[in-house]
């Protein structure tokens, strides 16, 4: 089990916005709305990553399927879901833009 390349794909969900280009279950360009990864511990079937897509759709991931995730031909990030079914997301960097706000914002 490679832990370090498990974690590299979990921190790419925690500084991209993430699209999800198609699973068995769901196909389309939909926008995952929540990433709540958790801690590698090493062991194939610990579910380290819960996504939501638009808030009625949601997909689990273990190690296992994180450890045995490719990057295709089309620059996107393929890997199996706890269910068994292939799922391919699309990154795209998140840019920050401070706002500086001012009492009468919130007044």
């Amino acid at each position: 089990m490679n832990t370090n390349k498990i974690k590299k794909i979990l921190s790419l969900f925690n500084r991209n916005h993430v699209l999800l280009v198609k699973s068995n279950a769901m196909l389309g360009n939909d926008i995952v709305m929540i990433a709540s990864p958790t801690d590698v511990i090493g062991e194939p079937d610990n579910e380290v990553l819960y996504l939501e897509v638009d808030g009625d759709y949601s997909v689990h991931f273990s190690e296992s399927g994180l450890n045995s995730a490719i990057i295709n031909d089309n620059g996107n990030l393929e890997m199996k879901d706890t269910e068994g079914d292939n799922t391919e997301f699309k990154f795209q960097e998140l840019k920050f833009k401070s706002i500086n706000l001012v009492n009468e914002d919130i007044d």
